[in-house]
């Protein structure tokens, strides 16, 4: 089959629903037809999209996935710190590396989810993460363990996630109606808040009492766990350009590229998260541990105590958004969002200067509810401005949010080492809400996305 062919420079007003209504009961059809006839149940209307069988496979093996990663981030660092004697350089460039394969094969990671069955990669990259996880817990318990071994097992791990995330984030649309697409995005965000918080406990327990091999082994079970229900999917079939060769791989990746800086939604979209990505997310990675052990004095415990309570605003924000669903105004949302990250750092730094632990405690909640929103939204209106076609290109430019986090933390480190910690979280601060600002005033098209 040819490639993708643009319409010409026209955004696509009509949204594709991208189901097979034959999967579905009479009752659920109505319900697609008639949003309004909802359960006023809060819990019914919090999990809606998982009465749908086959979403629900997919969010619980994204459970899975989320836990496994999750107690990575909690042992790597450390077993980093064992191996290299404490060496800060091969502990930020092994973290970083993981961006590297989403810089490289972000986009084109995107045509493969649009030319190959979704599913199929889906349970090729839950092998592979599984298999990556055995060998290198395998490596370990051998005592067969240098620094190499550490980069290749990062680097594997990144790459995996580049093929994982558009697939599965394009799937989504076709395993429930249009209506509910933001719900649906809002628990596969907060199944990884959750996780957070839960599998990053989990991993500190099963290492102080086992060791850090266990970790590694529990990832690995964590891993295959997600697999058999992956295979139990049984997902529409989605429209696929088919593979015809590496010229036409090429054409597809531009014709990615051209349709989403086409559509005004999803360009604008990009617009706004370019700057959440780059300047609100370093909050988070660099200013709140900066801030929780300098100016505020809280040792170790406090930040850990700092980043649960971060996540418990996540894991609230991502079930009031699956709650009320919103289908309209979500760029004035995400405009909102952007500027109330900007308003909650200028107002951590204010309670740094006067030491106000309390007040900072409760503007972290804040920040983990305004950033938990942002995130589901964002991917959901990209999801529903594509067509199914072209959906996995487009959700492949998400890759690229860990490469403007990494940029903005970086940036954000060296201004605190020029400014101060304080000045310059001021001035992130600034560039966020004046950015919100901004565009709502002078971008009108901007805020009225819907």
């Amino acid at each position: 089959m040819e490639p993708v062919t643009l319409v010409s420079g026209d955004y696509i007003q009509s949204k594709v629903e991208n189901m097979n209504m034959d999967n579905y009961s009479e009752s659920e059809k109505q319900k697609t037809k008639d949003p309004g006839n909802w359960n006023n149940n809060f819990l019914a209307r919090v999990f809606d999209s998982a009465r749908y069988r086959d979403f629900r496979l997919l969010w619980i093996a994204q459970m899975t996935n989320s836990s496994a990663f999750w107690v990575q981030m909690v042992a790597l660092p450390i077993l980093i710190l064992d191996v290299t004697e404490g060496s800060a350089i091969h502990l930020g460039l092994i973290m970083g590396i993981r961006t590297l394969p989403a810089v490289i094969l972000g986009v084109f990671a995107g045509v493969v989810a649009d030319i190959w069955n979704r599913k199929l990669i889906l349970i090729a990259t839950r092998l592979f993460v599984t298999f990556n996880a055995i060998w290198f817990a395998v490596t370990i318990s051998l005592s067969w363990l240098e620094l190499w071994h550490i980069y290749i097992f990062a680097l594997a791990r990144g790459a995996s996630m580049v093929f994982d995330q558009p697939a599965r984030r394009a799937m989504i649309p076709n395993l429930v109606p249009s209506y509910l697409m933001t719900n649906a995005m809002a628990l596969n965000s907060g199944s990884v808040q959750l996780m957070r918080v839960f599998s990053a406990a989990l991993a500190g327990i099963v290492i102080a009492v086992f060791g850090i091999l266990s970790s590694f082994y529990l990832m690995s079970v964590l891993y295959a766990i997600g697999l058999p229900l992956l295979l139990l999917i049984n997902a529409p079939a989605q429209e696929r350009s088919g593979y015809s060769g590496p010229v036409a791989v090429a054409t597809n990746m531009k014709a990615g590229l051209e349709f989403a800086w086409s559509a005004p939604p999803i360009k604008g979209a990009l617009v706004i998260a370019a700057i959440y990505f780059t300047f609100g997310a370093s909050f988070i990675q660099v200013f709140i541990p900066l801030v929780t052990k300098g100016p505020l004095g809280l040792h170790d415990s406090g930040l850990g105590i700092m980043y649960a309570v971060l996540g418990v605003g996540g894991i609230i924000s991502t079930l009031f958004l699956a709650y009320i669903n919103p289908s309209n105004n979500r760029g004035i949302i995400l405009l909102v969002s952007l500027a109330s990250m900007g308003f909650l750092m200028t107002l951590y730094s204010s309670a740094s200067y006067f030491s106000t632990t309390l007040a900072a405690f409760i503007v972290v909640f804040f920040v983990g509810f305004a950033q938990s929103a942002f995130i589901p939204l964002f991917t959901a209106l990209l999801a529903e401005s594509a067509p199914d076609n072209m959906r996995g290109r487009v959700m492949s430019l998400l890759a690229y949010d860990q490469a403007l986090m990494s940029l903005g933390a970086a940036f954000a480190g060296f201004s605190a080492a020029i400014l101060g910690t304080q000045v310059a979280l001021f001035c992130f601060s600034g560039i966020s809400f004046g950015s919100a600002l901004f565009i709502a005033l002078l971008i009108p098209g901007l805020r009225r996305i819907n």
